[in-house]
């Protein structure tokens, strides 16, 4: 049978329990795979992880701007950063209106530029599935467009 324990045999006919294991379940071969880094590539490595900020100052000289998605605990110190909660609307359009959001935001031009450089494909793909975005603008917006239908007197 498929579910069967199979029981390897010995010369002296004792069995380790161990070596019973069931057929399909059978321990996988962990191989560690890692690379030893020098002192001197871990430092220039770090400097460049050092490097990112998640609330830029006037002072500093920015890049490029990198989309991201996580919980929205480890992201309150971020200067941009949209709550996103369950609902039905479409990655593009979640995507689209962050960047709306964000470009309306942004406090000089270098920041609207590099905002505007995010792809909607590298932001679409950071954005979790089945999602809306939640901002006071989108709501008051929505209620302002809702039209009451009923019977006309």
């Amino acid at each position: 049978m498929k579910h069967e324990i199979e029981m390897p045999k010995k010369k002296g006919g004792e069995l380790n329990p161990f070596e019973m294991q069931n057929k399909d379940k059978a321990p996988k071969e962990v191989i560690t795979n890692y690379e030893k880094i020098n002192e001197d590539d871990r430092e220039i490595k770090l400097n460049e992880i050092h490097k990112l900020t998640n609330s830029p100052n006037e002072g500093d000289n920015l890049s490029f701007a990198i989309p991201m998605c996580a919980p929205y605990s480890a992201i309150q110190t971020h200067k941009y950063k949209i709550k996103l909660v369950p609902g039905n609307t479409k990655k593009g359009k979640v995507a689209d209106s962050c960047i709306s959001y964000f470009l309306k935001n942004a406090t000089n031009e270098k920041e609207k530029e590099l905002i505007k450089n995010i792809s909607m494909d590298e932001l679409g793909n950071c954005i979790i599935a089945n999602c809306t975005p939640d901002l006071k603008e989108l709501k008051e917006l929505s209620k302002n467009n809702f039209v009451q239908k009923g019977r006309k007197k």
